[in-house]
């Protein structure tokens, strides 16, 4: 079995769970650099671009949106916080740019 097909039976999300893994597994593989990392992610998500099109992309964005909402609701559950304002305080550190690379090349 090839290497894509393993990852894909290791997720039973199929083809977008696949994908989001690789892309975040890639941004934090590097510690010492980010952009590397940056580059694995797009490298990965170029990669379902050209093979599943917007729509593989389109999956990949709402699988990793549902991977971050029960994260979110986690968190927010061990900490005795709303989902809500968890996220009102994250989104303001994304808007930031809190990363410290550029996302686009």
């Amino acid at each position: 079995m090839d290497e894509r097909r393993q990852a894909q039976h290791d997720f039973p999300g199929g083809p977008a769970a696949t994908a989001s893994y690789r892309a975040v597994r890639a941004i934090l593989s590097d510690d010492n650099n980010a952009e590397r990392g940056l580059a694995a992610a797009r490298d990965v998500l170029q990669s379902v671009l050209a093979e599943s099109g917007s729509a593989g992309l389109i999956d990949v964005a709402l699988h990793l949106a549902m991977q971050l909402s029960s994260a979110l609701d986690r968190i927010a559950a061990e900490h005795g916080l709303a989902e809500t304002d968890l996220i009102e305080t994250w989104q303001l550190e994304w808007g930031t740019g809190h990363c410290g690379v550029s996302l686009r090349e």
